[in-house]
């Protein structure tokens, strides 16, 4: 998850993202910046972007949705609602909303939200975890050629790609002879 405070002119005014599990969600690294960053950051009106809705609920965190109350921005906008059921118990937003905080959902942000927490969407709602193929053939259909040698089937731009890709993925899963080969 990622978390952008701007002032109301759109100036980036300090950035977070989610860390580790058990340590700070991205609203909570932005803020902590913020209030290093400004001697009374409650007194600078602001705007709060988030990937995904915040979370309302004690687990190994406290809410940040409290956080946010806390701070009083201007505006939330925010990419995804979040999946996860506890979510669902307290509505975050009609607090926000009570409390005179503007709460929009933003396609745009859902957007990118997408890109970067499928993995997590995938986890909550089907209780696996998100599953990618990478596959190359050569033009006449085999993975590899007879010599079992290292070739490339692939170009250098779906290379990077991949390179990128797997800097996301918890587990890579290849077959033995690309294990013998790339040994």
């Amino acid at each position: 998850v990622a978390c952008v405070i701007t002032d109301l002119e759109g100036k980036i005014l300090s950035t977070g993202f989610t860390q580790k599990v058990g340590e700070n969600h991205a609203e909570r690294e932005a803020y902590q910046s913020f209030a290093q960053k400004f001697s009374n950051p409650k007194s600078i009106p602001h705007l709060v972007f988030l990937t995904l809705e915040p979370c309302n609920h004690f687990g190994r965190t406290a809410p940040c949705i409290d956080l946010i109350l806390e701070n009083k921005p201007v505006c939330v906008y925010y990419g995804l609602a979040d999946p996860n059921p506890l979510v669902k118990e307290r509505n975050g937003f009609k607090e926000c909303e009570s409390k005179g905080v503007q709460v929009i959902q933003s396609p745009e942000i859902a957007k990118i939200g997408e890109a970067f927490l499928s993995g997590f969407i995938s986890r909550i709602e089907t209780g696996r975890p998100q599953i990618f193929l990478k596959s190359a053939l050569s033009k006449e259909g085999f993975y590899s050629d007879l010599s079992k040698s290292k070739i490339s089937l692939s170009n250098s731009t779906s290379n990077q790609i991949s390179q990128m890709l797997r800097a996301k993925f918890d587990a890579i899963i290849v077959g033995p002879i690309t294990v013998y080969v790339d040994y």
